[in-house]
């Protein structure tokens, strides 16, 4: 009995020191993590880059702070317009030299094969080469978040999303290959790859999410980017994905209550820029030495915030979707809809 009892103390003696080292551990990285010095500035001068879809949304903020870290950006959408017309690839343009980079637009359709050839022509003449290309583009209804069941909705929403989604990510990840092989190879297994291929996906990918024609659509962008990872290694050009968590974008904005009413989502407090995906981008690109190492595999965007210790354009730091934290917002904001029918009151 007496044996028993000096076991049981042991036990009990174990597992307190464990959860006090848990807990020690776990401010001690939380501290670490706002305690950090940030870094929010990168040089990726005499970079080429091209982004698609960069009128508006994510394709835009990322462009943006591409060309704060002063990249030559290739900007694709269908929408032009004056320079001070908010939605235009003319406007990204426009802000990119601001910001200080190099900003090029070109009006491209991405159902369009010609189009898309005639931009890496442009980009061949132009450049003489392509050192990234974020694939962003992508078809969305305004009506997504309505959610009718698959029997219900047209075919054409299927043909859309894979047209202008995966297919213009294969057709533009296979036109840029050639560019990147112009590149300088590095000689030893992990030195810095001579291309960047970037997915720009969406836990639609895990999860469901809208509707089934979007969640394949982005299952898809996940399969491109290992499988081009894989195909990709031995010529030392890196592909992966990256996840933002939910990002104020225009169309999000039109949906805020929505966000709320079925996920308890204020977007405000819990949404992400779309500038810090392209801060993400910018600390990836800059760490040369592990872009190969990165190949094949996704990077959630909130968690990158912390590995490279960048911020929000506020000097905020992301919520991590996956926090104890982010739960603890969307139950309490939840809570406020259902009781004041309003998450700001």
């Amino acid at each position: 009995q007496k044996f028993i009892g000096t076991m049981e103390a042991l036990v009990y003696v174990n597992w307190t020191n464990t959860i006090l080292t848990v807990i020690t551990l776990f401010v001690l990285r939380y501290l670490y993590q706002r305690l950090a010095p940030k870094v929010n500035n990168w040089d990726l001068k005499g970079k080429v880059v091209l982004v698609t879809g960069g009128s508006k949304g994510l394709g835009k903020g990322i462009a943006l702070q591409l060309g704060a870290a002063g990249a030559t950006v290739y900007v694709t959408g269908r929408s032009t317009g004056d320079v001070t017309t908010p939605g235009t690839i003319n406007h990204t343009a426009h802000q990119i030299e601001l910001n200080g980079g190099v900003g090029i637009p070109v009006q491209v359709d991405h159902t369009q094969d010609d189009q898309v050839e005639a931009l890496f022509q442009q980009i061949q003449q132009e450049q003489g080469k392509l050192d990234v290309l974020i694939n962003n583009v992508i078809w969305i209804r305004d009506d997504v978040n309505q959610k009718p069941p698959f029997w219900k909705q047209e075919v054409e929403v299927w043909d859309a999303y894979h047209t202008v989604g995966l297919r213009s990510h294969y057709i533009a990840s296979r036109l840029a290959v050639p560019l990147m092989l112009n590149n300088e190879k590095g000689a030893g297994k992990y030195d810095s790859s001579r291309g960047v291929i970037i997915n720009i996906n969406s836990p639609g990918a895990d999860y469901y999410l809208f509707n089934i024609a979007y969640g394949t659509t982005k299952i898809g962008f996940e399969r491109l980017s290992k499988d081009m990872g894989k195909e990709l290694k031995n010529e030392k050009i890196s592909s992966f994905s990256i996840w933002p968590g939910v990002v104020k974008t225009e169309r999000m904005a039109r949906h805020k209550n929505t966000w709320v009413r079925r996920y308890g989502v204020d977007l405000d407090q819990q949404g992400e820029s779309p500038e810090l995906s392209g801060r993400a981008v910018c600390a990836l690109l800059n760490d040369t030495n592990n872009l190969m190492k990165r190949s094949g595999k996704k990077y959630w965007v909130s968690k990158l915030a912390r590995e490279y210790h960048f911020t929000e354009l506020d000097g905020s730091t992301p919520i991590d979707i996956f926090s104890i934290e982010f739960v603890v917002l969307c139950m309490k904001t939840w809570i406020k809809y259902k009781i004041y029918g309003n998450p700001n009151q």
